[in-house]
């Protein structure tokens, strides 16, 4: 298997990689991944808005727990078709299936485990593997989101609460039998 790196879409690629880039497998994008039956009853009509609108933002709690106008707006959010906008305002806690977790257990529990659950059996993700194993150079994965190799590790991606984390670290760390993909339920 070859060397995998990833690349935002803005980074200055070396050429002398295999380049492949994430949109060209638009199957294996969050927001074209459902719809989802989530957890009692509730459905989400994509994973990108499961994950946004499993966030608990303050004013939507009393004493620490969410609201029936938390339920309200995730319910609206999830049977969107509209991907959410992404917020950059701080959030309490994640909220699924009665419990509450923080940003490494819910990326994780939630993110983590739908997604490779949703896209191990595709077409698209097939693809994808097959291309990068058949390269016989390094391969830059061309994606939304990207962290510099040279100060950090997939893994230290998926478990640092500081880090970005988009679904082209998933997809590598699924490529490259990533050990601590063993961490996810």
């Amino acid at each position: 298997m070859p060397e995998i790196r990833i690349y935002s879409k803005k980074q200055r690629i070396p050429k002398d990689l295999s380049i492949i880039k994430i949109d060209d497998y638009p199957g294996l994008d969050p927001v074209n991944i459902g719809p989802l039956n989530l957890y009692k009853g509730w459905r989400s009509n994509n994973l990108h808005n499961a994950w946004e609108y499993s966030k608990v933002y303050k004013e939507y709690t009393s004493n620490g727990q969410p609201t029936q106008a938390y339920w309200d707006w995730a319910s609206k959010g999830w049977d969107s078709d509209k991907p959410a906008k992404v917020s950059k305002k701080k959030y309490m806690y994640h909220v699924w299936d009665g419990a509450k977790y923080g940003i490494i257990e819910a990326r994780k529990r939630i993110f983590a485990s739908i997604y490779i659950k949703s896209i191990f059996d595709t077409k698209d993700y097939a693809e994808l593997r097959n291309a990068v194993n058949n390269c016989n150079k390094t391969v830059a994965i061309v994606a939304s989101q990207s962290l510099d190799y040279k100060k950090s590790s997939l893994t230290e991606a998926l478990f640092s609460p500081d880090k970005e984390f988009g679904y082209a670290f998933l997809l590598v760390m699924m490529i490259a039998k990533d050990q601590s993909l063993m961490d996810i339920p």
